[in-house]
């Protein structure tokens, strides 16, 4: 039953708008010269905005793509900067190790000593 209802609403409204295309395109014919020639130039402007927008429509894109460069070559030596740390946080770790090594064995001199 839904199906016809809604089915029935569509032929209302193709109804709706056939009538209202002829009743346009009659009163499109009624006009006279000079409305014709503001609205022809009306049509012109709006079809040159069309095609001045399309022209710059590589930009939006372009400036993403940009961005993204960008931001991945920053994160990228964000993360090297961060392994060069981690890299002299373990040499300083082994240098600690080091000096221990050495204090242990000069502890274990002093104990051979006595």
């Amino acid at each position: 039953m839904n199906m016809n209802k809604h089915t029935d609403t569509t032929i209302d409204e193709q109804a709706m708008l056939d009538r209202i295309s002829m009743q346009l395109d009659d009163s499109v014919e009624t006009l006279d010269a000079r409305t014709l020639s503001r609205l022809n130039v009306a049509r012109h402007r709006a079809l040159e905005t069309r095609v001045s927008s399309r022209r710059h429509s590589w930009m939006l894109p372009a400036v993403f793509a940009s961005l993204f460069v960008v931001l991945s070559a920053s994160w990228l030596l964000n993360t090297q900067q961060a392994a060069q740390t981690d890299d002299q946080f373990i040499a300083s770790t082994d240098d600690i190790e080091l000096i221990d090594d050495l204090e242990f064995v000069s502890w274990l001199a002093e104990q051979d000593a006595s």
